[in-house]
């Protein structure tokens, strides 16, 4: 079966506009999602975790948002189980939603995934490092499993607005320059000094990240020529006061996890959204199979299997 992970910035959720909201989600469902990644739900929920916007019902999907109704995970129950809610980002200002999900087609005897929706500062490059650093706990977050309950940490994947650039690769979207970005504020939102006085553009939460142990899936998909597209198009389109189109959302998936990558394509919101959505395909045939190996190798290897604190 291939299922479709979708990351979206919806802005505002819509603002109030209700034939606005309805044509987003109606977008949305033409995509068929069954794992959704949202950011700025803003007024999507009065309880704080239930998402109850009715856009889990109108996509058929189980909804959960996070402290603040700033981000959201849903999920499609037949084929994902929520085990639990993690905390995360706890110092973020916008707080992440992170699940643990079971794949059924897994089984019991594999591994969950850890599964966070994030929104990084927009105004502060030293905000948005420290908020990063702290969204690798994500990829600590362990579960007792198998029949001896072993703590063993869970893969993640990520959907995120990151309000940054991606690492330069070849192929990649050229960062800005300093004087392409006229607004000056936002070139402070943007960029830091270097040691030689020089603005360089805020690459940093894509760096740690993959240092951590996820990859940015549209960057598996052109080094692998999955597919027809690599998603390596712009999320974010030029601007005079902001400067070239960039790629601030992205969705990473954990290394041992990439071969279930299909395709990752980026899906236009012109009209809905100022951000683009990210799509990404996932064999959940080769998923099972790689939760399930990771599975085996955790409980065998003390090394994947911490002990519980």
């Amino acid at each position: 079966m291939i299922i479709n992970v979708i990351s979206c910035n919806f802005e505002r959720n819509g603002g109030g506009d209700a034939a606005l909201w309805k044509a987003m989600h109606d977008r949305l469902a033409s995509h068929r999602p069954h794992l959704l990644l949202r950011q700025e739900v803003w007024d999507a929920s009065k309880d704080g975790e239930t998402l109850a916007d009715a856009a889990d019902s109108r996509l058929g999907l189980r909804g959960y948002i996070g402290e603040g109704t700033f981000t959201s995970v849903a999920f499609d129950p037949k084929v994902f189980v929520s085990l639990r809610g993690f905390s995360a980002g706890a110092i973020s200002a916008m707080p992440f939603t992170c699940r643990a999900l079971q794949l059924l087609e897994a089984g019991e005897d594999s591994l969950p995934l850890t599964v966070a929706s994030i929104h990084l500062n927009y105004a502060s490059v030293t905000y948005r490092q420290a908020e990063s650093e702290w969204a690798t706990t994500i990829l600590d977050k362990a579960r007792p499993v198998g029949p001896n309950k072993v703590s063993m940490k869970l893969p993640g994947l990520y959907g995120v607005d990151a309000n940054s650039y991606p690492e330069p690769r070849p192929g990649e979207i050229p960062l800005p320059r300093a004087e392409e970005i006229k607004d000056k504020q936002h070139l402070v939102h943007r960029a830091r000094r270097n040691a030689a006085g020089q603005w360089e553009m805020d690459t940093e939460p894509d760096r740690i990240w993959r240092v951590s142990g996820v990859e940015d899936v549209a960057w598996h998909a052109m080094d692998n020529k999955l597919g027809r597209n690599h998603g390596l198009a712009p999320t974010t389109r030029a601007t005079t006061t902001h400067g070239p189109a960039a790629r601030p959302d992205r969705i990473y998936l954990a290394e041992e996890l990439l071969p279930a990558v299909v395709e990752v394509e980026v899906i236009d919101m012109t009209g809905l959204s100022d951000h683009d959505a990210v799509l990404c395909r996932i064999d959940t045939g080769v998923l099972a199979d790689e939760l399930a190996a990771l599975y085996r190798l955790r409980e065998q290897n003390p090394l994947y299997a911490p002990a519980a604190s």
